[in-house]
């Protein structure tokens, strides 16, 4: 017979075959792997078909001869699972994944396979896909995977088992898979901001919240969130490396706090009444002190009163992040990164629910003797301190500069023309001094004496006036968290309930005073209200 007309018979009888199978055995699942053996069977050996006539004696022979192969392997299955035994009858280049797809359904039951696969754990897929799609021998895929023939076997056993179970398995798909979150990476502390980036996948993002409340497999967070096993183990290993993931035996919980939208929801309408009073207070101090921070910095003397104002008041809200009874926390803890910083993540809200969220964003850089200080109003950016970050040699280039404008002549070509991008970015600008063009920075400067003064100041105001207020958000905001946290992260709750402080006492705040014209965002040529460097000795 020709080939495709042994095909066509093969296909045409695969409704009888099943029939004949679920004669014969005690369950529809035990059916379809026994006709699915058949099927096999008659595809290897079909080349060998000489007459259509002879077809059907071929077919029930083929048929007998696999039912009784199956009942004996069946028989050891339910008595004992050794890997020799199970492996028995896997002839080498057994093409499983073609058995399996030709069983009468094909498209679904290729989809199933796929399925199916993505859910295997890494070292059962891998011997599988060598074994049955690459038609390596047991010999090669011990050599390949560095393991005894004995265990290839084994895996291939239990492989071929967690295949066809799951193919006749109704899985049931968790809500992420048609609706995924997006997590915002919230991190405050000292040192470079690693969480961020490594929490920018969506994949990592989703499996966190699949973990927060539930211990999950990693079977079960592939489901949940719709992503094959394969495009996520890496991703597993990794947070678990992070202590993102806390893993206890074969299951994942979350290690960090989801400040979930509910919990900011109501967070946030506790804090309603003491907004406008943070925001009253405040405009009350830089009203009586924004003018004398004018004379108290090296440069401070020429800077307008927007840049003045916007200047103490960065450094209030820095006192306010900073002062142990907000933050609930002496010690930051270490990151897997080795950093000190609390980690979080908060939901992401629709824009029409959602307030000014982390509306400033704050870090500073600096060498063994000085300190540039970033506080930058994140709707309106004057810079980008990024530039700063890891370049010892550009932080002291530009901490030179700070104690004294200099000639752009005094420089080499290179510092040139890094202070040529600097001075387009709005960190420099040009001068004149005795008749000759001069560069000086941008920034307001302090030396560390009169810098620690103004914190002073700005330190007897918050804890005289602000202090009662802020514990109370305080303690609002960590009854809350604790609402909607799970136990085992419970120690965290503290720490990262006082990144809401910083919200309700800073954030909106501002946005009121910004609204009402105390601080304004108009820019001034030359002047960096976010930036501020503080000198040590020379």
């Amino acid at each position: 017979m020709k080939e495709g007309d042994v095909m066509d018979r093969i296909a045409a009888s695969a409704r009888v075959i099943f029939s004949w199978c679920r004669a014969r055995v005690t369950s529809r699942e035990d059916a379809e792997d026994l006709s699915q053996d058949i099927l096999e069977a008659l595809l290897r050996s079909a080349g060998s078909l000489r007459s259509e006539e002879a077809f059907y004696g071929f077919m029930w022979a083929v048929a007998g001869n696999v039912f009784r192969r199956w009942l004996r392997k069946k028989r050891r299955r339910d008595q004992v699972e050794d890997p020799a035994e199970a492996a028995e009858d896997l002839s080498d280049g057994e093409d499983f994944t073609e058995a399996l797809v030709s069983a009468g359904e094909d498209e679904r039951n290729l989809l199933l396979l796929r399925r199916e696969l993505g859910l295997l754990e890494a070292k059962y897929r891998r011997a599988a896909l060598l074994y049955y799609h690459e038609n390596r021998s047991v010999a090669d895929i011990a050599g390949i995977l560095g393991i005894s023939e004995s265990m290839v076997k084994y895996l291939l056993f239990k492989s071929r088992s967690k295949l066809k179970e799951g193919m006749v398995m109704e899985r049931k798909t968790g809500v992420l898979s048609y609706n995924p979150v997006t997590l915002i990476p919230l991190y405050s502390g000292d040192g470079t901001n690693h969480f961020q980036p490594f929490m920018q996948s969506r994949i990592r993002q989703n499996i966190l919240w699949a973990c927060t409340n539930d211990a999950l497999t990693a079977g079960e967070i592939s489901l949940e969130i719709g992503v094959p096993l394969p495009y996520m183990e890496d991703d597993l290993a990794a947070m678990e490396e992070k202590r993102i993931l806390i893993r206890q035996g074969k299951r994942y919980r979350s290690g960090v706090v989801i400040r979930t939208a509910a919990y900011e929801k109501e967070c946030e309408k506790a804090a309603e009444p003491y907004h406008a009073r943070i925001a009253e207070e405040i405009s009350r101090f830089l009203d009586s002190h924004a003018e004398g921070l004018g004379t108290m910095g090296q440069n401070t003397a020429d800077f307008s009163e927007i840049t003045l104002r916007w200047q103490l008041a960065a450094i209030v809200f820095r006192q306010i992040r900073s002062r142990p009874e907000t933050t609930g926390a002496m010690d930051l803890p270490t990151t897997a990164w080795g950093d000190h910083a609390l980690l979080s993540c908060a939901e992401e809200r629709p824009e029409e629910e959602t307030l000014k969220h982390a509306v400033f964003r704050y870090c500073s850089v600096g060498t063994d003797k000085d300190t540039m200080l970033f506080w930058d109003y994140v709707p309106k950016l004057c810079g980008d301190h990024h530039d700063f970050f890891g370049k010892d040699h550009l932080i002291a280039l530009y901490c030179d500069l700070a104690r004294e404008e200099r000639n752009p002549s005094g420089f080499g070509a290179y510092d040139r023309s890094v202070l040529e991008e600097l001075e387009k970015k709005g960190y420099v600008r040009r001068g004149r001094k005795n008749g000759a063009e001069t560069l000086r920075v941008s920034a307001a400067v302090f030396t560390d004496a009169q810098y620690r003064k103004a914190q002073d100041m700005a330190a007897s105001f918050v804890d005289g006036t602000l202090s009662e207020i802020l514990d109370e958000m305080r303690e609002n905001a960590v009854r809350i968290l604790r609402e909607h946290t799970p136990k085992h992260l419970a120690d965290q709750v503290p720490g990262i309930a006082s990144m809401d402080v910083f919200l309700n006492g800073v954030c909106i705040p501002a946005e009121r005073m910004i609204a009402d014209g105390v601080l304004t965002l108009e820019r001034i040529p030359g002047e960096l209200p976010g930036v501020t460097v503080v000198l040590g000795e020379a």
